[in-house]
């Protein structure tokens, strides 16, 4: 589906919400396009299908509450990161200073 436009950048076309986009990449990323897009287009859909039965959303705002949807996936994401960033600081500070003790007691031992 990846369609060249210049030595560095290359189209693909995807589809979401039935209609089509075509969209300009760097070289080589075409696939995470069109699995970004087919990402978008399942989130947007579960947002269409759960407002069923109430107020209708019109595909502008089915967009917005996807895409706030995904951003606080992003977040929860970057916090989980950022605490497993902490915990393994304070694992590697934990094996400096058993390091250092253990050295310590080979020191005094000879």
């Amino acid at each position: 589906m990846a369609e060249q436009k210049d030595a560095k950048k290359e189209t693909v076309k995807v589809s979401i919400m039935r209609r089509e986009f075509t969209v300009a990449c760097a070289r080589g990323e075409s696939r995470s396009v069109v699995e970004a897009a087919a990402y978008l287009d399942a989130q947007m859909r579960q947002v269409g299908r759960a407002a069923r039965g109430k107020r209708p959303l019109d595909n502008e705002r089915i967009a917005i509450v996807a895409a706030l949807n995904i951003s606080d996936e992003i977040l929860k994401l970057q916090k989980a990161a950022d605490e497993h960033a902490a915990e393994r600081e304070q694992l590697e500070e934990l094996h400096r200073r058993v390091d250092d003790a253990v050295s310590g007691i080979r020191r005094a031992a000879s």
